[in-house]
């Protein structure tokens, strides 16, 4: 809480996100100190984290702005589904969850990055996609480390485009993502190449197997408000 409270503006967004009807649950907290003993310090660290991502999807590139943009877009959005599901399936830490779902690319917003400094391979977009596509998952790998997260969530960033991944017979943050991507992706020019919803090993281990297809659609659509709100949290500032 000392450490949070030396940046008044990240104080003010994590009480505020504490304190929304998505988060709620608990009589009106005022302070960082009132948030950490009531949610304890995991959860207010992965909310801080959270709050503080968005900063780094930014780059003063033109070309490269629109990339960047609609990966901050998905990972959002990712992030708020993650958070939703978390919330249904025992044992998932939503908080947790939700940082999960927003670092689950993070590799592609290095390789933008790294490539702001290389204008050349932005001039074609074919080789842009390539560039990102071959190493965003090592320089997720990489951030993570550097990040000291490497432990909690590289699991996540090597598995999230795995559909067939199967995992532990636990459910994990992992597990959250890859659903939660594929409902992400619904809609998209990428629908016609994903699998069923129940085909993939993911979605049976969610809520001990309970969760059908109709089920989880429902939840989401139930709760798109919820989404909305949590997209919106995570993208102030």
């Amino acid at each position: 809480a000392r450490l949070i409270q030396l940046d008044p503006a990240l104080t003010a967004r994590i009480v505020s996100v504490v304190n929304s009807a998505a988060f709620g649950g608990f009589s009106k907290i005022k302070s960082i100190h009132q948030a950490t003993a009531r949610l304890g310090r995991t959860k207010v660290r992965s909310l801080v984290y959270s709050c503080l991502l968005k900063s780094i999807f930014k780059i003063n590139s033109n070309t490269l702005k629109k990339h960047m943009e609609e990966l901050w877009q998905h990972s959002a959005y990712v992030a708020a589904l993650s958070f939703v599901l978390g919330r249904e399936t025992p044992g998932i830490d939503p908080e947790q969850a939700l940082l999960a779902g927003l670092i689950h690319d993070i590799g592609a917003v290095a390789v933008i990055g790294g490539i702001n400094n290389f204008p050349v391979l932005a001039e074609r977009e074919e080789v842009l996609e390539y560039t990102i596509a071959s190493s965003r998952l090592e320089m997720g790998q990489l951030t993570l480390k550097q990040w000291g997260l490497e432990e909690e969530l590289q699991n996540v960033v090597v598995n999230a485009e795995n559909w067939h991944r199967t995992g532990t017979a636990i459910p994990e943050n992992a597990d959250v993502v890859i659903l939660a991507r594929l409902h992400a992706l619904i809609g998209s020019r990428q629908q016609t190449n994903l699998p069923r919803v129940d085909t993939i090993p993911a979605f049976s281990k969610l809520a001990h197997g309970e969760l059908t297809p109709h089920h989880s659609l429902a939840i989401l659509e139930e709760a798109e408000a919820e989404v909305r709100e949590v997209r919106a949290l995570i993208s102030a500032g």
